[in-house]
């Protein structure tokens, strides 16, 4: 929740963002640390490096399912159920998923491949 809506006395929002950046993604702060993850990981060329991406995209993940369950979901029950069904949460679809995962498979067979 972006904190220029936030109750300076309770830190509560008190508007649910719906237009902009949250228009287009529900977490766009989470959306663009995955991206540069992800960048990362490429840029690196290294299996550790792959390893310890994709455990923290993980826990950014699913801090932000977390956070978006326990705060929003009880502060915006129906305007929040409409932007859910409006807004996707994550920047990448299924089909991306699966261009993704392969980049990265071949990305560390390469890796491998380069040791030997």
């Amino acid at each position: 929740v972006n904190h220029s809506v936030r109750n300076k006395e309770t830190g509560k929002p008190e508007t649910l963002l719906t237009e902009g950046v949250y228009g287009v993604r529900r977490h766009p702060m989470y959306t663009g640390f995955i991206c540069l993850q992800a960048g990362l990981w490429f840029s690196v060329s290294s299996l550790i490096g792959y390893m310890i991406g994709g455990i923290i995209v993980f826990v950014v993940s699913m801090n932000s399912k977390r956070e978006e369950t326990a705060e929003l979901k009880m502060l915006f029950p129906g305007e929040y159920e409409r932007y859910v069904q409006a807004v996707p949460r994550r920047i990448y679809t299924p089909k991306l998923t699966v261009y993704l995962l392969a980049v990265l498979l071949l990305t560390i067979v390469s890796s491998i491949l380069i040791l030997f």
